[in-house]
C-alpha cells in the first residue's frame, strides 16, 4: 500500500469514526454496547502491541472509544 492509499485509508476510518461517534452521543448506551466498546478497546490495545507504527493512529482511536 503506498502512501496515498495510506493516508485515503485513514480519511476514510476518520470520517467512519466520526459518524459512529456522533450516533453514540445521540442515542443511549445500552449494556451489551458497553461490553462491545469494552472489547473493541482491548483489541486496540492487543493491535498496538503488535503494530507499532500505527501507534498514534489507533491511540486516537482508542480515546475516541473510550
Amino acid at each position: 500500500m503506498n502512501f496515498f492509499q495510506k493516508i485515503k485509508f485513514a480519511n476514510k476510518i476518520s470520517k467512519k469514526i466520526k459518524a459512529v461517534k456522533t450516533y453514540l452521543n445521540s442515542t443511549d448506551i445500552d449494556d451489551e454496547l458497553k461490553e462491545i466498546l469494552i472489547s473493541l478497546k482491548l483489541d486496540i490495545q492487543k493491535l498496538l502491541a503488535k503494530v507499532p507504527e500505527a501507534k498514534a493512529f489507533l491511540a486516537d482511536l482508542s480515546d475516541i472509544v473510550k
